[in-house]
Parts: structure tokens; C-alpha cells; sequence
């Protein structure tokens, strides 16, 4: 299994997602505490994002050690490798040059009756 840790692209995907994660975890403690934007601790608040955030990379270098350099253990996430995208445009083609049939008139409509 080949590693790519030291990619550009493993670490845009890291960063991405621990900014994220960031992000999500001070819109969490700000929207769940019931204090004034003055009182807030926000010493404390940084502190429980940045722990946060820290388990992110971890998950994402631990996931990248079971999958050979990819972000995500279930590959639900892809890194946009030169052979990814090919693969995606390639994709993209074949959906385009395959013709809808076109369908007959349109069905007739059947009138039900409720009776109570």
C-alpha cells in the first residue's frame, strides 16, 4: 500500500477539513450556550476547538495510514488526483452521448373515486 502523506494534496485535504471542523465546533459551543456574546469564555471556547480540530488531523493521518493516502477511510472522499479527474471527466462524456429515448404520449389520466 503506498503511502501519500507527503502530498499536496493529502495535506489540502487535511487542512480543509480541520478548518472545518474548526468552524463547526465554535458554531456549536456558540449557538448551545446560553450566555451574551460578552460573557462568553473565549479562552475555553478555542481551547475545546482547537482539541477539536487536533482530532480531525489525527483521524485524517490515521485514516491515511489504513487507505494508502486518502483522507477517508470509507473513500467516500476522493483526493483530486490527475487519474481521478480523468476518471470523473470520463464519466461526465459518457453521460452525455447517451441519447433519452423518447417516450410515448403521455399516459392517460385515470380518475379514482373515494367513497366514505
Amino acid at each position: 500500500m503506498q503511502n501519500n502523506w507527503f502530498t499536496k494534496q493529502f495535506w489540502a485535504a487535511t487542512v480543509e477539513r480541520a478548518i472545518k471542523t474548526f468552524a463547526q465546533s465554535m458554531a456549536a459551543l456558540l449557538t448551545t450556550s446560553a450566555v451574551g456574546l460578552f460573557e462568553i469564555d473565549w479562552l475555553n471556547f478555542l481551547s475545546i476547538s482547537a482539541v477539536a480540530t487536533i482530532a480531525s488531523v489525527l483521524t485524517s493521518v490515521v485514516s491515511g495510514s489504513m487507505t494508502g493516502g486518502e483522507t477517508s477511510v470509507t473513500r467516500a472522499e476522493l483526493i483530486a488526483t490527475p487519474a481521478v479527474v480523468t476518471a470523473l471527466k470520463e464519466t461526465d462524456e459518457n453521460k452525455t452521448d447517451e441519447k433519452v429515448p423518447e417516450t410515448a404520449e403521455p399516459e392517460s389520466e385515470v380518475e379514482t373515486t373515494v367513497t366514505v
